[in-house]
């Protein structure tokens, strides 16, 4: 079926939202790939992996503090559509909740250092200690932007979810790597930007709220309400993040750690590449809560379409990466980089698997209380600590890539047999 065909069985309206949210992640990724040549050229070599290591530290950090609010908070605002006040203090109550929690994980940083820099990063010295502390302080930024980009999420509101998201994840970063080439206080200027950013958009938001709406007990109970979904969510959300961050982890602790950054920025381009899925889910998320009530049909079909469309995109993605990876690592960073050509092509058979759980995900959080995707992805889990477990044992680094393409092989086909549930109910 060709995909012109494919995307007229989508609403125009709800199309051009997933037209302007992949149109976001699309120029994201591109800010994205130069960003990755600035890192490499502004901060050295050395340096370089340590920067790519901690993005998988941010990967798996990011999702556990957000306390499954990143899921429950769209979901709840498309469930009580056209509801402004609710909606706003869902809102609230969010960010209270992810700023106690991202605060707390702070404090944590301050008075235990060295333990957690140990544990987070296998070694301790003044940079590690340092470097941990500031990614601390830029969780605190990035949560609560989450937050306000869930919140808008729900709404549906693609064009101003794709600017934030653009902004936070990508232009602000790009800013304070072309400026300054020390990574600690990179990523203390992201954070500081950030925090502007977010103080501009909450004000935004709440502009015209009346403060007698905002009860301490209605406050409660809707805390209640988001948490009690959202939490169920969390272990998966940790099991999630262990799964994009294990294997750099184990390969730092058990082989080195330019290769455990080396499996990073691999894992990173993974990530980047599915970011038009991950768009894509942002705006699923809320339209599955309100289509599967009475037009199930309708969703049904819209999903088809969107995991067509992201088969064939993925599959274009490692065809191109086939022929031109190489000339893309010389050309973004340098002939050295080249050598690790294999291993990050390597990391890319994990897309089509990926792009199809991401496309899912979504529908089966609003199907159902019960975490599935929770479930998936410690089964998922299991394997790469498998496949580790032999690659430490042979000392072959690359049984822990596979084992990584085999464990979304299992998640993507676990996601599909619940979806199919979900349609035949």
């Amino acid at each position: 079926m060709r995909l012109s065909k494919i995307s007229i069985q989508i609403e125009p309206q709800v199309y051009n939202k997933y037209l302007i949210t992949f149109g976001f992640s699309f120029l994201g990724a591109l800010i994205n790939f130069f960003f990755f040549r600035q890192v490499y050229l502004n901060i050295g070599e050395d340096t370089f992996y340590y920067y790519a290591y901690s993005r998988r530290v941010i990967s798996f950090l990011s999702p556990v503090l957000l306390m499954g609010l990143g899921i429950s908070l769209p979901r709840a605002i498309g469930h009580y559509a056209g509801d402004n006040k609710r909606a706003k203090l869902l809102f609230l109550v969010s960010i209270l909740t992810l700023s106690i929690v991202s605060l707390f994980w702070f404090l944590l940083n301050i008075s235990f250092n060295e333990l957690l820099t140990e544990f987070i990063w296998g070694e301790v010295n003044l940079f590690t200690q340092r470097l941990n502390i500031a990614i601390a302080v830029y969780l605190i930024g990035l949560n609560i932007a989450a937050g306000i980009h869930s919140y808008f999420r729900g709404k549906i509101n693609a064009l101003y979810a794709g600017i934030i998201d653009l902004m936070v994840q990508s232009i602000l970063p790009l800013i304070a790597f072309l400026l300054l080439s020390d990574l600690v206080t990179i990523f203390y200027s992201i954070s500081a930007m950030v925090f502007v950013l977010n103080i501009l958009l909450i004000y935004f938001i709440f502009r015209k709220i009346n403060p007698n709406h905002l009860k301490i007990n209605y406050l409660l109970k809707e805390a209640g309400d988001l948490l009690g979904y959202g939490i169920k969510r969390v272990p998966g959300d940790i099991f999630y993040a262990l799964l994009i961050f294990l294997p750099a982890y184990i390969t730092g602790q058990f082989f080195n750690m330019q290769l455990a950054g080396v499996l990073s920025f691999g894992l990173s381009l993974l990530t980047l590449f599915n970011m038009p899925a991950t768009a894509i889910s942002f705006v699923t998320l809320s339209r599955s809560a309100t289509l599967l009530v009475n037009e199930k049909q309708k969703l049904k079909t819209e999903t088809r379409s969107l995991i067509l469309i992201g088969i064939a995109y993925s599959i274009l993605v490692i065809i191109l990466s086939y022929y031109f990876m190489g000339w893309f690592l010389k050309l973004f960073l340098d002939q050295e980089f080249v050598r690790y050509t294999k291993i990050l092509f390597t990391i890319l058979w994990a897309l089509p698997m990926l792009v199809v759980f991401t496309v899912l995900r979504s529908l089966t959080d609003s199907s159902y209380r019960r975490a599935y995707n929770s479930l998936f992805i410690f089964i998922a889990l299991i394997i790469i600590i498998v496949f580790s477990i032999f690659a430490i044992q042979i000392s072959n680094p690359m049984l822990i890539i596979y084992g990584n393409t085999v464990a979304y092989f299992i998640l993507a086909l676990l996601s599909i047999i619940i979806s199919n549930k979900t349609f035949k109910r």
